[in-house]
């Protein structure tokens, strides 16, 4: 095709590897390209099936490039541009390794998505059935609607940002496996990261509408998000976001929580909102106020209110719930204070207007889930140290079963079963973990439901 590559180097063992399929072919090279068009091969893949008669409906666009085999190749290498898939990186530079069947990567550079980037990591066909990648990206001024309209998967991996216009930068680590047409398993996705933002605005979203709605004030529909820095992590099919602090104009926010690569939403929103902010709704405020003092309560509506909000349902069907909203301090709503009022004595409600402004119902919340958070760090560390004990347990009785094999026939029997042992040890290990996370995480989500019910 189109496609040009240059390369001076060595190469050795070709005449063996010319002649049997048991040799390695190695090579030391400087690779440069001025383009390299990645769909041309997709395209070869597909011409062949149409010419097979395969039907056009039938073809798979894009299918698993995989390594070849036999090949041990260090490649420095410098590409002014590649394409696959209509998008352009240019720029590339950096150190390729092919071996067993995998494109290892060091400190690959390139420009991409209005940014740049560099990868260190690999992509493995070892099993062309089950492609993988185990990457680690440092990612720099990508544009957020242009990363979207590149990467569909993004959009189930965070859901929010297709309302979302602004530059981002993450050094995130994700390890998944890849199906049939090169996009990745997001179940099977483990890692995390870090991702900064100087300004991001957010208009159009369901959840924030809804937000606005609640709030009674539609300067809530378009948000803007300055000096954004957060963790995330990805396990159990879903991306975990660390408490984290933002600026919405004249108000704050902590946000923590959660949402699913199937869209389910799990988040959390402690907000604190100027009075003024409320619009008609701090009238209401301000004649609650006034009744209260009328009774006898003596308060006053502050200048800020605190307002958790819950953010559940799904991406394309949030719910938006105020978990408690009080300008009196405390954790009753105004409702719930004017009623007591009109049902008992003046006096007996002064008494528990004054217990009601104790109460701080964010540092019983904070307090349940933040033991909870420990409860369930300790139960992942020990399932962790179990899970150790029986890979090295069992990788000791693999290890020893080919040590004391004899004869050609009893070591090659005792290698397959040794295999198959430490297969079995991972598996048995692995769902320790497992099942630990799954104990773990319900222990947190309780705490989160009862900590939500106060």
């Amino acid at each position: 095709g189109k496609s040009d590559f240059h390369a001076t180097g060595k190469i050795e063992n070709f005449i063996g590897f010319a002649l049997t399929d048991s040799v390695v072919l190695a090579g030391n090279y400087v690779l440069t390209s001025n383009i390299l068009d990645l769909d041309e091969f997709i395209t070869e893949e597909e011409e062949t099936a149409e010419v097979e008669g395969a039907a056009a409906e039938d073809t798979v666009p894009y299918t698993v490039i995989e390594v070849p085999k036999n090949i041990d190749f260090k490649l420095a290498s410098s590409f002014a541009k590649i394409n696959y898939d209509g998008l352009e990186m240019t720029n590339v530079k950096g150190d390729l390794i092919i071996k067993d069947q995998t494109v290892f990567m060091s400190d690959v550079f390139m420009n991409m998505l209005k940014g740049s980037m560099i990868v260190n990591g690999s992509y493995s066909t070892l099993n062309p059935e089950k492609p993988s990648v185990d990457f680690m990206l440092d990612i720099v001024n990508w544009d957020i609607p242009v990363t979207f309209n590149t990467f569909n998967t993004m959009e189930k991996i965070v859901p929010i940002g297709k309302s979302c216009t602004g530059r981002f930068s993450t050094r995130t680590k994700f390890v998944t496996a890849l199906a049939q047409n090169m996009e990745p398993l997001l179940n099977t996705m483990t890692g995390g990261g870090t991702f900064v933002t100087d300004q991001i605005t957010i208009e159009g979203s369901t959840a924030i509408n809804k937000l606005a709605d609640k709030l009674k004030n539609d300067k809530y529909k378009k948000l803007t998000f300055t000096d954004m820095h957060l963790s995330y992590e990805f396990r159990d099919g879903r991306m975990y976001v660390e408490p984290f602090e933002v600026k919405l104009g004249k108000s704050k926010a902590t946000i923590a929580g959660s949402n699913g690569f199937d869209e389910t939403l799990d988040y959390v929103m402690d907000m604190t909102i100027p009075t003024s902010e409320f619009g008609r709704g701090a009238e209401v405020l301000n004649l609650a106020a006034a009744f209260l003092n009328k009774a006898g309560a003596n308060t006053s509506v502050g200048d800020e209110i605190q307002v958790q909000i819950l953010i559940t349902g799904t991406s394309s069907d949030p719910i938006v719930k105020l978990g408690y909203l009080n300008p009196l301090g405390g954790d009753q709503s105004v409702k719930e204070v004017v009623k007591e009022l009109l049902e008992e004595k003046i006096e007996e409600v002064k008494e528990q207007v004054k217990e009601v402004v104790k109460k701080n119902v964010k540092e019983q919340a904070d307090k349940i889930i933040k033991e909870a958070e420990k409860q369930a760090a300790n139960m992942r560390a020990q399932a962790k140290k179990v899970a150790d004990q029986t890979r090295k347990e069992g990788y000791a009785q693999a290890d020893k079963l080919e040590k004391n094999a004899k004869g050609f026939i009893e070591k090659a029997a005792a290698k397959i079963a040794a295999k198959e042992l430490r297969k079995n040890t991972d598996k048995s290990a692995d769902k320790i973990i497992s099942e630990a996370d799954k104990k773990a995480q319900n222990i947190i989500n309780a705490a989160k439901a009862k900590a939500a019910a106060l």
